[in-house]
């Protein structure tokens, strides 16, 4: 798997694209043929090819494939993700939000629309900062006695004032890394992504937490039940009820208008999102991370997965996971997309 140079094959839509296909051959024998398809993809290079196969396939047969890869890319650096959620991040609809969670949101008091002041900066960028600084915001403020680093502050700051390390081990690129919210005293970190971009959070977590490794500290994914891991905040323009599906990650999705919520419909688990205004809908920016975006269908592939496995820190399922996710997004464009800061 992972092969370089070999050409993409010609015709796996139609392993796809027929239903009569499925139908007329027994389940594990859809999965071979589908995972075999994908599989040439991949050994090709052509992640972008091998997203839009994926996205095609449904139930059994996605997670029977998902299965079968990550057994062969190996489980030593794999996400702290089951097959059930990586299956619900391909088809874009993991929405695991718990009770409490909801309830939480529901029990905030209500509050008037945040202003909009972009003055120069680009629509997405602002509305995506603003909302990350106001999560940071609650979260810190709802953990007054732990000492938290937010948005804006390095890897290499925080292993300085928050362990008294010498960040010696990392490079310049490592130790500019900057979590969106790691709590010092619990040792516990969040990524933080609009709700579409599971995938890419999950990612960043796991890049942050073997940053932090590499240095000698030890770091937990955060809670999903933690204070301030659940919510709803100001948001530009509205407000962005937010969420923690996964231990390390919180989600969030933005709304015009006033907050009341005796009568804003809740995120449902398992639910495509409500309907979006155009001001949901901006272009992506780069992450956090510096990880690039991949434009790999149209590259050269001699070395394309060294490349990323230097300019990632992943490798194996994770780094797998990233570039399928990565060309997917780019194929089938984000619902309700707020790029980050």
């Amino acid at each position: 798997m992972f092969g370089r140079q070999a050409p993409a094959p010609q015709g796996y839509r139609s392993i796809f694209g027929d239903e009569g296909f499925i139908e007329q051959v027994n389940q594990g024998a859809a999965i071979k043929a589908a995972y075999n398809a994908v599989k040439d993809l991949l050994d090709a290079g052509n992640f972008k090819g091998a997203a839009e196969a994926l996205k095609q396939l449904k139930g059994a047969t996605l997670k029977g494939v998902l299965e079968r890869i990550l057994g062969s890319a190996g489980k030593a650096t794999s996400p702290s993700v089951t097959v059930e959620q990586l299956t619900g991040i391909v088809e874009g609809s993991l929405k695991q939000i718990g009770q409490a969670a909801l309830d939480i949101m529901k029990g905030q008091k209500g509050f008037k629309a945040g202003k909009w002041e972009p003055k120069n900066q680009p629509k997405g960028m602002y509305v995506g900062s603003e909302i990350h600084r106001a999560i940071a915001r609650r979260y810190t403020n709802l953990n007054p006695g732990d000492a938290v680093f937010t948005n804006d502050i390095s890897v290499g700051r925080i292993l300085k004032d928050g362990f008294k390390i010498n960040p010696k081990s990392l490079n310049a690129k490592e130790a500019g890394l900057q979590p969106d919210i790691f709590n010092v005293t619990k040792k516990h970190l969040y990524e933080i992504k609009p709700e579409n971009l599971i995938a890419n959070a999950v990612i960043e977590r796991d890049v942050y937490t073997s940053t932090f490794a590499n240095a000698g500290v030890t770091v937990q994914h955060g809670p999903m039940t933690a204070l301030g891991a659940n919510g709803v905040v100001e948001a530009p323009g509205g407000y962005a009820m937010y969420y923690s599906p996964l231990p390390g990650v919180i989600l969030y999705r933005r709304k015009t208008g006033d907050f009341d919520p005796a009568k804003v419909p809740l995120p449902v688990a398992g639910r495509a999102p409500v309907e979006e205004t155009s001001e949901d809908l901006e272009p992506q920016q780069p992450s956090r991370t510096g990880v690039p975006a991949p434009a790999l269908a149209s590259e050269s592939q001699g070395d394309v997965i060294d490349y990323f496995e230097r300019a990632t820190g992943l490798t194996g399922v994770a780094l797998l996971l990233y570039l399928i996710v990565s060309e997917g997004s780019r194929v089938f464009p984000p619902r309700n997309l707020i790029p980050l800061p």
